[in-house]
């Protein structure tokens, strides 16, 4: 990629399939999410206004990212789909996948042929001791693998995958994090690895420590280190450069402005979906929110212990009553006697929500929605099937 090149990252996945040691669940990979997008997944329709948007802004040329909070390849046919979508609307955009390569192999041909030109794998080591240090457990399928044999498992699909991307006419990039207190006196012999393994190109990008993550008071890559990591790499593979964190998001609208677009988008593509799914009934006529101050969806319900109930009186929205949640503990016991307190209720909107819960309060009729931080007032007016009138005051 020439180095004036806008990249412009759009997030397809929450989900991630490796447990990285600095990364930290409560926030946006560092290495694979865009700036001033934190902790949000975009579908195809979202994607498609918001890359329309920020287009607007980039100088060409620009290549588009799918990329986290998570990993892409965890959600594969949103991130087919949406590449499909970049490449019918844009076909002189780049197109790459930001990915840890665990499933790469099983979709290096199916990338190649939604439009994908360019797959940026992250490889954090070649040699699995030190990968071990990097690298909590990775996932595959229901089961979790720790330890050598998980790392030997993690190496030899990204090796698998560079070589399958590359028969598939996909050019590689591996990046790698510089950690100084693990593999960043290792470079020359990471490098020869990946240029063995038949790599295009190798960026270095500087480790920062997240505090809550396993390598929180770990230190941070330096200019200096980042300067000897680059010169070991490119005694190897002369082509190394030292590459940047994040997406062009924030440079190209602001961090405000970002926020304040894809915020719009959301609640946009609420609004849009209100017809699409169940509404409150005479048989359940109240819809429940998980706040913390009756202004913003902003509680995942699994830390909810109060919902508020609303009701619904020919248009007249109003708050019915608070009713607690059944304690934590209790697995999907806990969930079950949810639904039986919220047995006449038709929505529960939350800031989040796991698969789990959703799936048992599905099955007793209750639709959950995820709003994160939307102002409360009109994620209820939504579920009630009412839009609402004029643009407000903020939170609500």
């Amino acid at each position: 990629m020439p180095p004036h090149t806008t990249r412009i990252k759009l997030p397809v996945s929450a989900l991630c399939n490796v447990q990285c040691r600095f990364c930290d669940r409560n926030m946006d990979c560092a290495y694979t999410a865009p700036n001033g997008v934190a902790s949000e997944t975009l579908s195809v329709q979202e994607s498609a206004r918001y890359l329309a948007a920020l287009l607007e802004k980039a100088e060409p040329p620009v290549e588009v990212c799918l990329s986290g909070s998570g990993e892409p390849l965890a959600r594969p046919e949103e991130t087919m789909a949406t590449a499909r979508m970049v490449r019918k609307a844009y076909p002189d955009v780049r197109i790459s996948v930001a990915t840890n390569g665990l499933a790469l192999p099983g979709y290096a041909h199916d990338l190649a042929e939604a439009g994908v030109d360019c797959v940026r794998l992250s490889v954090a080591d070649v040699d699995p001791s030190r990968l071990g240090g990097l690298v909590a457990f990775i996932r595959t399928g229901k089961r979790s693998m720790r330890g050598d044999d998980a790392m030997q498992v993690l190496l030899s699909q990204q090796k698998k995958g560079v070589a399958e991307a590359r028969h598939n006419g996909l050019y590689t990039t591996v990046v790698v994090p510089v950690v100084p207190e693990i593999n960043k006196d290792h470079m020359a012999e990471i490098a020869a690895t990946l240029k063995d393994w038949g790599v295009d190109a190798l960026e270095l990008v500087p480790f920062e420590p997240r505090e809550k993550s396993g390598l929180g008071k770990a230190r941070p890559a330096t200019k200096e280190d980042m300067e000897e990591a680059l010169m070991a790499a490119r005694s190897v593979m002369p082509s190394a450069i030292i590459g940047s964190l994040g997406g062009d998001v924030v440079s190209l609208l602001g961090e405000e402005n970002a926020a304040t677009l894809l915020r719009g988008i959301k609640l946009a593509s609420q609004a849009e979906a209100v017809t699409d799914r169940p509404m409150p009934d005479l048989d359940r006529p109240y819809v429940a929110v998980a706040t913390s101050d009756g202004e913003a969806v902003d509680v995942h319900l699994g830390h909810a212990e109060t919902l508020l109930i609303y009701s619904n009186d020919n248009g007249l929205v109003t708050l019915h009553e608070a009713r607690k949640t059944p304690p934590r503990g209790g697995g999907d016991n806990r969930w079950s006697a949810l639904a039986e307190i919220l047995s006449d209720v038709k929505v529960l909107i939350a800031a989040g929500a796991g698969d789990n819960p959703r799936t048992i309060l599905a099955d007793k009729g209750i639709d959950v929605r995820v709003y994160e931080d939307a102002p409360l007032q009109g994620a209820v007016l939504y579920a009630f099937g009412i839009k609402p009138k004029g643009r407000g005051k903020g939170k609500q």
